[in-house]
């Protein structure tokens, strides 16, 4: 665009004028085209909405010419600045003043657009005026047409029921939600939050049942069942499609009111919960099912979280598998299950509580590595067959295939600062770097760097190790690379240029299955088959000092405080440390039934993630 001279700017937009106006005969000369073209400054949206003006069909009242005179500026008007976004914003009022002469209507004009404006996405009149009909903050016999129908030259929708209402130009929102601008026109949109959020809760306490697209077998997975997206689409209306999704972003965002307070508790009282996961499967599929749940009780998450992969695979079985497998003290059991007694009971062996665990990801070979990326969102994990995986932390879902090109078991991974890069150590006695948030350390004694975007990598492999790279860390600061190695040392790299700063760290006796670098950069940790683990000083390569486990160990994390080592081994479990006193924090945590290669601690410092 930067290429299109302002001459041809100008010159399509007097043609588009001349062709919009050429209805209203000879009223119109070139020079007037001219005047409209050399006035919208290179705004095609400001050309659009002059013309409807001009036209003057929303309203009766000034003829073309006057309405000519208000845009060009010749009429007594209020003279504001006739560039850019100014010239838009004296566009917008000019229009809406002819469109709502009367200034007992603007209140109704908010409120209807506040609606359309504070929708998650955008709805038909037909959605819309069901959602208004339960709105609690709402008076008045009027309907969302009463409002937009004269709105067509702003808004989509406008004459078509079932089509969704939206600005026809982004600057229209922008104008109408900025106080300074659109003057007595402003629109407050987080005031309808609360309306929608009650809304929503009252559109799913109308509209949800048991099995909503009434199918006849629980046999069929969803893939399998015919004519799904017809059941859905009859079943499912628009209205409550949005309201599954979003009531909790609505809930979320409001002012708090106690009455708000009573309906949400009584929704999670009530089988409606049962029924709103079902009806959010057929609207989007597990995949955002946890986004809900942030707003939702914390069992519930449990549950879904649990369960999910099989609701999504064939969601009868939220009924048939997962109820009656859910804890027998989790709040969604004890609600649920009396009210669904033909389905399947655990006879023995029923667990009372939630399992520490809270979701499995799984790969094909034995899982050497994982790591978290900066934000939390993303889980990637390495494996003996040479794969490194990256996964969804919320959903359980695999982002990709799998990256590829160590030739030997990837040993270690690990995640930069910025979240874009993953640096992987392997067998093959190489160091990768991926772009894709995480690194690597390989059997083929590299280490490889790869670009997180494009899963392309870059540069050469850090060659230097005389046996596997076991592990590898990046900086908090992104500079630096630290690996760990069969060959029991220890090694610095330069992120950018692949060079090793100095001389191997010498302290293990045996090899060093895994490096961590605390987030002020000053300590590194190593974990070795010696059975230590170790500290050392970033800046002077000095061991600080060793704690011993007496068995392998594996894995090594550093909390993001700091404060707290978090270490896997080789007699299967987990266990926490003071960073300062070296002392154990608490009891291990078992439950994995061999080696535990890998461990790594959540941004937030909530969860463990383990891989064995």
């Amino acid at each position: 665009m930067d290429d299109i001279s302002p001459q041809s700017t100008s010159s399509d937009i007097e043609h588009y004028v001349c062709d919009k106006l050429a209805t209203l005969g000879d009223v119109f000369k070139d020079t007037h085209f001219q005047a409209l073209a050399q006035k919208s400054d290179g705004l095609f949206e400001w050309a659009r909405l002059a013309c409807e003006y001009i036209d003057g069909t929303n309203t009766v009242g000034w003829g073309p010419m006057k309405h000519f005179d208000v845009v060009i500026g010749k009429a007594a008007v209020d003279k504001r600045p006739v560039k850019g976004t100014h010239l838009l914003d004296e566009m917008y009022q000019h229009v809406l003043e002819e469109i709502i002469p009367d200034e007992d209507a603007i209140p109704l004009f908010q409120s209807v657009m506040g609606q359309i404006l504070a929708s998650r996405e955008p709805l038909p009149k037909t959605a819309l005026t069901s959602m208004r009909q339960r709105f609690p903050h709402v008076d008045g016999d009027y309907t969302v047409d009463d409002v937009i129908r004269a709105m067509g030259s702003l808004m989509t929708g406008t004459v078509d029921s079932q089509t969704p209402i939206r600005p026809l130009h982004a600057s229209f929102y922008d104008f109408l939600t900025d106080k300074s601008r659109s003057d007595k026109f402003f629109i407050d949109v987080s005031a309808l939050e609360i309306d929608l959020a009650f809304a929503s809760l009252r559109v799913m306490e109308h509209e949800l049942r048991f099995n909503i697209c009434s199918l006849e077998s629980s046999y069929l997975p969803n893939s399998d069942v015919h004519d799904l997206d017809k059941r859905v689409k009859d079943s499912i209306s628009t209205e409550l499609s949005y309201s599954c999704r979003f009531w909790g972003t609505h809930v979320g965002a409001a002012s708090f009111e106690q009455s708000l307070a009573t309906e949400i508790t009584a929704f999670f009282d009530d089988e409606r919960l049962l029924f709103w996961m079902e009806a959010l499967d057929w609207c989007m599929g597990y995949a955002e099912f946890t986004t809900q749940m942030n707003y939702a009780a914390q069992d519930t998450l449990r549950f879904v979280r649990m369960f999910g992969v099989a609701i999504l695979h064939s969601t009868p079985h939220l009924y048939l598998s997962a109820l009656p497998f859910a804890p027998k003290q989790s709040g969604v059991f004890r609600k649920f299950a009396a009210k669904f007694p033909c389905t399947p009971q655990v006879v023995t062996g029923h667990v009372l509580e939630w399992p520490a665990t809270e979701e499995t990801f799984r790969m094909h070979g034995w899982v050497q590595s994982v790591a978290i990326s900066p934000d939390g969102k993303r889980i990637a994990g390495s494996s003996d067959d040479g794969d490194i995986q990256v996964w969804d932390m919320e959903t359980g879902e695999p982002l990709g295939a799998p990256l590829r090109g160590h030739t030997g078991i990837v040993w270690s991974i690990a995640i930069s600062p910025d979240g874009k890069y993953i640096v992987s150590g392997a067998a093959d006695h190489t160091i990768r770097m991926w772009d894709v948030e995480t690194v690597s350390g390989s059997q083929d004694a590299t280490i490889r760097r790869w670009d997180v975007e494009t899963g392309n990598e870059f540069g050469a492999p850090l060659q230097g190790h005389a046996d596997s790279v076991l592990s590898v860390a990046i900086s908090p600061d992104g500079q630096c690379i630290v690996s760990g190695s069969q060959d029991n040392t220890i090694r610095v790299w330069d992120a950018h240029t692949g060079e090793a700063f100095g001389a191997p760290l010498h302290g293990h006796s045996d090899a060093v299955y895994s490096v961590a670098i605390s987030p002020d950069g000053k300590r590194i940790v190593s974990g070795s088959a010696d059975g230590t683990i170790r500290v050392w000083d970033a800046e002077t390569s000095k061991g600080l000092r060793a704690q011993g486990r007496g068995y392998i160990v594996f894995s090594v994390a550093i909390s993001s405080d700091g404060k707290r080592i978090v270490s896997g081994s080789g007699d299967q479990t987990i266990r926490v440390w003071d960073v300062e006193t070296g002392e154990a924090v608490g009891t291990p945590l078992r439950g994995h039934t061999a080696n535990i290669y890998s461990v790594t601690i959540s941004p937030d410092g909530k969860h463990i993630v383990s891989g064995s």
